[in-house]
């Protein structure tokens, strides 16, 4: 396996910043997976979601009622009517699962080497129905804290015996 590291320079860059620092180097479409997530699913039915679908961008959700961490996505009909982790609403009661494609035209139209979150981006589609969903059945596993690192591990040993 090839890697390519693209550092963020002198001043992080946020999550959507990194995107379009390295958009010339991701394609005309990409996945994004959060990296403080395990996420246990295969990833070419999303892919097949998000071509079908015609929208720029695709977020994989969840069924969460707010039990690992804060439900932020009102979806409904395969389609995020409102995505914030800013404001909540009773309907929200999916969670952004740690993976989603990209157009990278969609990323294209952001500041180049400035700091802004992909939160920020998926937020302003969903208020113009234009990001998508893909609906996980299994939920994901934090990974970015010792306790999560620590439940993941038990559940992957547990997995081989």
């Amino acid at each position: 396996m090839h890697v390519d590291y693209i550092a963020d320079g002198p001043t992080p860059l946020g999550t959507g910043g990194a995107l379009r620092h390295a958009l010339e180097r991701l394609g005309p479409e990409f996945l994004v997976i959060y990296c403080d997530s395990w996420l246990d699913a295969p990833y070419a039915p999303v892919v097949e979601a998000f071509h079908a679908s015609g929208q720029p961008a695709l977020m994989c959700v969840f069924r969460n009622d707010n039990r690992w961490g804060a439900s932020n996505v009102y979806f409904e009909n395969g389609v995020v009517r409102y995505y914030s982790k800013r404001f909540h609403m009773p309907e929200m009661r999916y969670i952004d699962w740690g993976l989603g494609m990209l157009k990278a035209a969609a990323v294209a139209t952001r500041p180049t080497d400035k700091l802004w979150d992909l939160a920020e981006l998926y937020e302003e589609l969903s208020t113009s129905d234009r990001l998508a969903a893909y609906e996980m059945t299994h939920r994901f596993y934090e990974i970015g804290s010792f306790e999560g690192l620590a439940e993941t591990n038990r559940l992957l040993c547990a997995s081989l015996t």
